[in-house]
């Protein structure tokens, strides 16, 4: 919040928001708020660990708080798009330093974040306000290892809420070697698909919070897919073939053999994914 206030205080209005802003030779239009203890500004190669707001001056379009809890923002320096890029503001940071930079409204959207132009109620506006701290400055081998360490510790938080989340819900699922778990609700009478197989799903996705993030039953639109190709995410290729034509079940999917440290759409990275499933048909395939 005192972020989200700093940022609107120091941008304002569009016909008050360069108020106390410098220039660089390059027309870069900067604000310094803190000045930090850090020594040395980032090169091209490091890695910038910092908190980033851009907004109008009257709004706030982007806050890199609002990133799932799992995610960091990490910003590969490198040189400058245009001239009075943000690229050239961040090279005027050390660590510890706050500043907001006001950069041509155009370049942003065009150069950039290479839009084929602004988007709409956006091309009017002079500036696009940069609010930025400055956390840390990385290496490429120390971000390495900060990714390892972080893909650690996010790998280790989702097992044991998994656990938790089967201990309280599906304590009778059985677990493969894989790590995929699958709890059975009703046995179906027909055959089992082999590699190869087109089979036909219906599904509902659901986050282990609850969250429901797809559903092929509220879409009425099963999903088909041959069976072992790697058409879909691998806990479904094996979670499926150990149905039987009519069965239904759950399946209780680990990032691993699901979105993996990336995510997907609404599914956060390291997520383990629950799939109520229903095995409606089957077609051998061709011999």
């Amino acid at each position: 919040i005192a972020g989200m206030v700093l940022f609107m205080a120091s941008c304002g209005s569009s016909g008050s928001g360069l108020k106390g802003y410098k220039k660089t030779e390059t027309g870069l239009l900067y604000k310094f708020h803190k000045k930090g203890d850090g020594e040395v500004s980032p090169k091209e190669g490091d890695f910038l660990d910092l908190i980033m707001i851009y907004g109008t001056g009257d709004s706030v379009l982007f806050d890199s708080r609002t990133l799932p809890t799992k995610q960091k923002m990490h910003v590969p320096m490198q040189a400058s798009v245009f001239q009075g890029d943000i690229y050239e503001g961040l090279a005027m940071m050390k660590v510890g330093d706050s500043a907001t930079f006001a950069l041509v409204s155009d370049s942003v959207w065009t150069k950039l974040f290479r839009m084929p132009a602004p988007p709409p109620n956006m091309d009017s506006l002079d500036y696009i306000y940069f609010d930025i701290t400055l956390n840390d400055i990385l290496t490429e081998e120390e971000m390495n290892k900060q990714r390892e360490a972080d893909a650690a510790v996010a790998r280790a938080e989702e097992e044991a809420a998994m656990m938790n989340y089967l201990r309280e819900t599906y304590p009778d699922a059985i677990p493969s070697q894989t790590g995929l778990f699958y709890h059975r609700i009703q046995i179906g009478k027909g055959d089992q698909p082999k590699p190869g197989s087109m089979v036909k799903v219906h599904y509902t996705g659901y986050l282990i919070d609850g969250t429901k993030f797809d559903s092929s039953v509220d879409r009425g639109d099963p999903l088909e897919f041959p069976i072992g190709q790697g058409r879909v995410i691998a806990g479904w290729d094996e979670g499926i073939s150990y149905m039987r034509k009519g069965e239904t079940g759950v399946l209780i999917i680990p990032s691993s053999l699901g979105y993996g440290d990336r995510g997907s759409g609404r599914i956060p990275p390291f997520s383990t994914l629950v799939f109520e499933v229903e095995l409606i048909d089957i077609t051998p395939p061709a011999e």
